[in-house]
């Protein structure tokens, strides 16, 4: 299974693609996930889809699948979701993280395959 997704986040990111590998624990004196060497492996890869004026759209793509992986990959390295009140750093109507695309192969090997970009990204068409 591949999973896309598309995030607006505080701030403007330097580089055009960049990968995150931390491991990721359950913190145990709240429902927040934490950075931690006693974790699971997680890794996340993020690609610059646009810059506006303080904030940056990106692509990611999961290659494990932990709870507030994203959310709390991006907030690590100064990034947070715009509108992620638990990892965040402000508020806003919304959070901007979105599943944009999934995929992937019945036991027959038909590949199936749903998009939904949302409407915040404008018009983009780039390939991972």
């Amino acid at each position: 299974m591949n999973k896309i997704y598309y995030t607006r986040v505080n701030g403007i990111v330097d580089k055009s693609h960049f990968v995150v590998t931390k491991a990721i624990k359950k913190d145990d004196t709240s429902m927040k996930r934490i950075i931690s060497e006693e974790g699971c492996f997680a890794k996340t890869e993020f690609w610059v889809v646009t810059k506006e004026k303080n904030s940056t759209i990106l692509k990611a793509k999961l290659y494990t699948g932990k709870t507030h992986q994203i959310r709390l990959h991006l907030a690590s390295v100064g990034f947070p979701v715009l509108g992620d009140s638990l990892y965040g750093r402000e508020e806003a109507e919304q959070m901007f993280l979105h599943c944009g695309l999934i995929n992937f192969y019945t036991k027959e090997g038909k590949k199936v395959e749903y998009e939904n970009k949302p409407n915040w990204i404008g018009d983009i068409d780039e390939e991972i």
